[in-house]
């Protein structure tokens, strides 16, 4: 003999619903992966012929949209922050949100109400909103400038610091050297800093190379910040650690600025280049002569054992 047993109010509210003509089966997000300022769609999965009296959507306890079928305007909306519903493309399935923040994050719940026995079924999820980092990671070595002892020899010790800019949730660091993720051994962890919103957050964390570990006189150091499988940014800082070999004293003499404004001298009521006058140099000659205008001639021979050009040198200013 079976027995047909009324439903329970405690079966009213379980995930899958014997006495309901259908069940939320699943609330599904859209895209998966939510970044700050995106538009993403969440659709409430419920049986295709199933008659609802209404749906509703919450983000925790806080209701925010109810869709009511047969109602000339179906669509009721509560304020909650960081909650930006397009009504437009909002409907008894899925309802679309705009411009997402840090604060749209939370569990949200889609609870449907039958139509004949206005018994209850619900689904939730989870929605972390992303905030990513606004650039790249930076390395920087201490002392800047390297220094040697007193004896003359380079340091024993070479640090390195790598940070990252403000993200949620923090951005993981990961120093290689040569290519090699370094030992932990290694690494020395800094407490990052907190935005005044409390919500975002840097990444800091040291490295600590001994010159034991230097290959070729070169340092090559590479600072990797990621955030789960959704960002990864690189840095990159190369050292020189031998001494650079210094322009022997007649090679220092036969260099010349290839910008130096060149010296000129007077005669007959013109001013004459002491070398050739180049066009690439004529917006470094107006500059250092503002007001007058000067205008390359043809090459008259030499002044002084060097090749000249003749420039015309008006009375006034232009």
């Amino acid at each position: 003999m079976s027995l047909n047993l009324p439903c329970s109010s405690l079966q009213l509210f379980v995930f899958l619903l014997p006495c309901l003509g259908g069940y939320v089966s699943e609330v599904r997000v859209s895209p998966e992966v939510v970044r700050s300022g995106d538009t993403i769609t969440l659709e409430c999965m419920y049986q295709e012929n199933q008659k609802v009296d209404s749906v509703k959507w919450f983000r925790k306890i806080d209701e925010f949209f109810t869709y009511t079928p047969g109602k000339l305007d179906p669509i009721r909306l509560f304020d909650l922050p960081g909650v930006h519903v397009d009504a437009t493309r909002s409907d008894a399935r899925v309802v679309t949100l705009r411009n997402v923040s840090l604060e749209t994050s939370g569990m949200y719940r889609c609870e449907v109400t039958d139509a004949g026995s206005y018994a209850v079924a619900f689904q939730t999820t989870n929605i972390s909103v992303y905030e990513l980092p606004t650039s790249q990671p930076t390395i920087t070595m201490w002392p800047d400038v390297l220094a040697t002892t007193l004896d003359g020899e380079l340091p024993r010790i070479y640090h390195f610091n790598c940070s990252s800019p403000f993200s949620s949730p923090p951005a993981n660091l990961t120093f290689y050297l040569y290519d090699d993720e370094v030992p932990r051994r290694m690494l020395i962890p800094y407490k990052g800093m907190v935005d005044s919103t409390g919500r975002l957050k840097t990444s800091v964390l040291g490295l600590r190379v001994s010159s034991d570990e230097v290959k070729l006189g070169r340092l090559e150091v590479k600072c990797e910040s990621s955030i789960d499988q959704i960002y990864t940014q690189a840095s990159h800082k190369y050292v020189n650690l031998l001494p650079e070999e210094k322009p022997k004293e007649s090679q220092m003499k036969k260099q010349r600025p290839a910008s130096s404004i060149p010296s000129y001298t007077s005669r007959q009521g013109k001013f004459f280049l002491s070398s050739v006058f180049r066009e690439d140099l004529r917006g470094e000659i107006d500059h250092s002569f503002p007001g007058f205008r000067f205008q390359v001639g043809e090459e008259i021979g030499f002044v002084h054992g060097q090749r000249v050009s003749p420039c015309s040198w008006p009375l006034s200013p232009s």
